[in-house]
């Protein structure tokens, strides 16, 4: 009975077993008790004493062997049942992520439901220490923490790691040059690729025998989500300090001019006595004549920056003759110079190449960044100081340098260059006036040509602006105005032309 006993606390190890092995083990068994039990009673007397014994020990024989293999079946582990390919369809259905059970170490035991498209990885590549070997190293204490109180009683813990999702089965080791990959081909190894992931970790048990469920979630397209509304709070963000920065600048530039314009244009119209003074009526009318300009420049300046800003300003690159472009912005300045005792100096007659052949450019804008640079220089140039504009053909490329001996800048006010309305002194009681659109301008408009700037300035010592432009006008129109600018410090000896001619030679402010 007890054998029996056995045998019925063992029918959960057998259903595990192939049907006609159940069907010999119970038959066979209930028939050697049958038989122990007809010889031990009288109709036993009826078989011979020889065949009786035989039979006695075939049936205890039988019993011994089968309660051995109900022993082997009880100490061995319970096979986990494999998973229903219904409810496996309807897990993929319904469950946007993956689920896995595993054990207490990580490693995984099977995945009941995978959303292929989500993570990439087959499923195969999760079995065993799949899972763990691609948590990023860093997360690894974080998951088996998560374990830990999941076991300790939490009904679900919760926890997000980097998860490698790239097509590699293996890491590389130190020193290893190639990968295998799930395809069976070998590639060179490359920087693994790391996803952010939700894990939800529940503890179940099974059959007497605990083990964990893992639900993961890629958040990568959630992490895109939140980059891209950062992204969009910063450039509303920065619309905002746009404009900020262009009613103050701007209003503070209108001031001046709009007052010279309405004051003279009271004195004019109250009169000048009898008879009215011509040359003073000549004086205010230019007075008003230059403050409208002044205005018009500010206007049109405001106006091109906005169309940069949103990749409206069209350019026609034409044929031009490059040094008297260069001559005709140098005179525009040279009144002003005279004044002021600056010395403009020209370096461009030695250079081969600048007069054979006209460039192709966009005269306007090419006009625009002369002036705006030169008018930059003329008005952070102490008097007596020293400005030169260089040029020189390299290849396919023209290379523009404007230095001067003027104020300079702080090294930490560089990376703000050419930011529309900055200026390096950005305050209301600053000595030199303007938008801080100059330099804006000649950014955007030396992108839209192809070209590129650099600008190196020392606080006391001076600045050196060079641009480089296709001489051939190619990429006119098709470039990046948003280009960086390379800056740095002044160096000590020469720029762009490497020095001075020993006639110009840097002289210190007067």
């Amino acid at each position: 009975m007890r054998v029996w006993a056995h045998i019925i606390k063992a029918r959960p190890l057998l259903s595990g077993q192939a049907p006609a092995t159940r069907t010999l083990i119970v038959t066979g068994t209930g028939l050697a008790i049958l038989l122990t039990l007809t010889l031990v009673t009288g109709w036993g007397l009826l078989i011979p004493a020889s065949l009786r014994i035989g039979m006695a020990l075939a049936c205890l024989a039988w019993l011994a062997l089968t309660a051995r293999q109900v022993q082997i079946l009880a100490a061995a582990p319970v096979p986990a049942a494999g998973p229903d390919p219904l409810h496996m369809a309807l897990m993929n259905q319904l469950v946007d992520g993956l689920v896995i059970e595993h054990g207490a170490d990580g490693h995984v035991i099977r995945v009941l439901a995978a959303a292929s498209e989500e993570f990439g990885v087959p499923a195969q590549a999760w079995s065993g220490p799949g899972l763990f070997n691609r948590l990023h190293v860093a997360d690894r204490p974080d998951f088996l923490r998560s374990i830990a109180q999941a076991r300790a009683g939490a009904a679900v813990s919760t926890v997000t790691v980097r998860l490698r999702l790239d097509a590699r089965d293996m890491v590389a080791e130190a020193g290893q040059d190639q990968l295998h990959h799930f395809d069976g081909s070998n590639g060179p190894v490359a920087a693994p690729v790391f996803a952010p992931v939700d894990i939800r970790i529940t503890r179940i048990e099974t059959a007497g025998r605990a083990s964990y469920l893992s639900f993961l979630r890629n958040r990568s397209e959630i992490v895109a989500l939140e980059q891209a509304r950062s992204s969009a709070l910063a450039q509303i963000g920065a619309l905002e300090q746009w404009r900020g920065r262009l009613l103050a600048n701007v209003s503070h530039e209108l001031r001046t001019p709009l007052n010279a314009i309405i004051g003279f244009a009271d004195i004019l119209k109250e009169g000048l006595g009898d008879p009215p003074d011509a040359a003073k009526q000549r004086e205010f009318a230019g007075i008003i004549s230059d403050s409208g300009r002044h205005l018009l420049s500010l206007v049109n300046s405001i106006l091109d920056m906005s169309k940069i800003e949103a990749g409206r300003l069209a350019l026609t690159p034409e044929p031009l003759a490059l040094l008297p472009l260069l001559a005709e912005c140098c005179d525009m300045f040279q009144i002003e110079a005279a004044q002021r005792r600056l010395v403009l100096a020209r370096d461009w007659s030695e250079s081969p190449g600048l007069s054979d052949v006209d460039m192709m450019a966009d005269k306007r804008a090419l006009r625009q960044i002369i002036i705006n640079l030169m008018g930059n220089a003329t008005k952070f140039t102490p008097n007596g100081g020293t400005i030169m504009l260089s040029a020189r053909r390299q290849g396919n490329f023209v290379r523009l340098s404007l230095r001067d001996n003027g104020i300079g800048m702080a090294s930490e006010d560089l990376h703000r260059l050419g930011e529309p309305f900055f200026q390096a002194a950005s305050n209301y009681d600053r000595a030199h006036e303007g938008t801080g659109l100059g330099l804006a301008l000649v950014r955007g408009l030396v992108g839209l040509h192809g070209g590129s700037l650099r600008i190196e300035s020392t606080q006391g010592e001076g600045t050196c602006v060079s641009l480089l432009l296709p001489w051939d006008g190619a990429r006119v129109g098709t470039g990046d105005a948003a280009i960086e600018i390379v800056t740095g410090p002044l160096p000590r000896h020469g720029y762009a032309s490497d020095f001075f001619p020993d006639q110009y030679r840097m002289r210190k402010s007067a």
